[in-house]
């Protein structure tokens, strides 16, 4: 959704349409995985997306940045984790 909003020629709401998605999905992966700060995701993606309209560049690096690092985290964690235990019907994705 966020990507057909930046192509209709609204980029700033596209992002902002994909880090409200993101950052419900680290609040979501919190509850499996308990990685500090993670619980606050939507905020730090909030504070990223809401620095760069008002040009509060500082804000907007600090916040991204934060964001990216914990995302990073939990995909460690996940790439960590056991296939079987993602998986809801595993009968298709067996060979």
């Amino acid at each position: 959704g966020g990507l057909v909003v930046a192509l209709a020629g609204w980029p700033l709401i596209g992002l902002g349409g994909a880090l409200v998605t993101l950052g419900g999905l680290g609040y979501k992966e919190y509850h499996c995985f308990r990685v500090p700060g993670l619980q606050l995701q939507p905020l730090w993606v909030a504070l990223f997306w809401g620095g760069l309209p008002l040009d509060v560049t500082a804000l907007s690096i600090a916040a991204g940045a934060l964001a990216a690092v914990l995302f990073l985290v939990l995909a460690i964690a996940k790439w960590r984790m056991p296939l079987d235990y993602d998986i809801g019907d595993k009968s298709k994705y067996e060979i």
